[in-house]
């Protein structure tokens, strides 16, 4: 793999991004969906990929994978969101989240085989979710339009540029593990990390598509509410004047 060309899609994205928030914050906020037109094209694009491709891939990952086994991969990513959430938290200036979930993440890490075993849970160590757009909420960065990416799905301009940070920050880790590790083939942690991602909203898919009579329409307000209390309700008892 093109090392080099690889850090230079992820730039373009980045400076994209960073330029859809400058335009972005001209753009009345009542007006979530300025980019429809474009948005509905990829939201087709990506409805006719996971139909055709990832719904049937990820069912019979489902199907041939035991469930203990899928229990353990999941835990495996959600041990590495630990570390970014600590991480977030830092930077939001939350340092007792942080320390809960960098403890998390070493005890996990340690104790529980790389995290394949959850044993913070079970020793009544609680989870907490943190991600850079909740880090660039926190520092007064407006949400923006919606968007419909290519693959990844739905987000805001403010959601977007935090996932190409988090995006380049995992591209940075995984070039320095195969530094050290000749062998290692990170294609293959990927695409685990791909099915596992896609079998948690398997049910929310399946619900939309029986109830929706637009789900586009469905699907980004669900998107929208969903954040917005998930970041009220993550701060409303904080020092940290959230408003958006």
């Amino acid at each position: 793999m093109n090392i080099k060309k690889y850090r230079t899609k992820i730039l373009k994205f980045l400076l994209i991004s960073c330029y859809l928030i400058i335009s972005g914050c001209s753009i009345n906020q009542d007006n979530i969906d300025p980019f429809e037109k474009y948005n509905r094209v990829i939201d087709k694009f990506n409805e006719k990929l996971d139909k055709n491709l990832v719904c049937p891939i990820t069912n019979n990952y489902t199907y041939f994978m035991p469930k203990l086994a899928r229990q353990g991969i999941n835990n495996f990513f959600s041990n590495i969101d630990d570390l970014w959430s600590a991480f977030n938290f830092i930077l939001q200036g939350h340092g007792l989240e942080g320390s809960n979930s960098l403890g998390r993440f070493m005890l996990n890490t340690t104790m529980g085989l790389g995290g394949v075993f959850d044993i913070a849970s079970s020793n009544g160590s609680f989870k907490y979710h943190n991600d850079f757009g909740i880090t660039l909420a926190v520092w007064g960065i407006k949400q923006g339009p919606y968007l419909v990416l290519p693959i990844l799905g739905p987000c805001s301009v403010r959601d977007g540029l935090g996932l190409m940070g988090s995006l380049f920050i995992s591209t940075f880790g995984e070039n320095y593990i195969c530094y050290y590790n000749n062998h290692c083939n990170m294609n293959y942690i990927k695409t685990l990390y791909f099915l596992n991602e896609r079998e948690k909203i398997n049910n929310k898919t399946k619900l939309i598509n029986l109830i929706a009579l637009d789900k586009y329409s469905l699907i980004r307000d669900s998107y929208f509410q969903y954040r917005d209390s998930f970041i009220l309700d993550k701060f409303k008892n904080n020092s940290v004047e959230y408003t958006d």
